[in-house]
């Protein structure tokens, strides 16, 4: 049986893959920009470049769940304003 982390861990995906869809487009620009910053190598092996491309989708999901809890967070308010002013 599973234990709890593992089902949450395996329910975030699921909503994740239902709620953010990465297009193979956003997938090849991201390698594409990773590959000129030298993130990632310009020549690879098949396999290499097959796990290059699911890393690279990990770290879109990611980014994208981030975006996601920053525009869904409410504004601050008037007293957060004051304090940071």
């Amino acid at each position: 049986m599973a234990d709890a982390y593992t089902v949450v861990c395996a329910k975030q995906q699921a909503f994740l893959k239902t709620t953010m869809k990465i297009t193979n487009e956003m997938l090849q620009s991201a390698i594409a920009k990773a590959i000129e910053l030298g993130v990632l190598p310009r020549r690879g092996h098949p396999e290499d470049i097959a796990t290059n491309a699911e890393i690279m989708h990990e770290v879109l999901l990611a980014a994208l769940e981030q975006a996601s809890k920053e525009r869904d967070a409410p504004e601050p308010g008037p007293s957060y304003r004051k304090q940071q002013g």
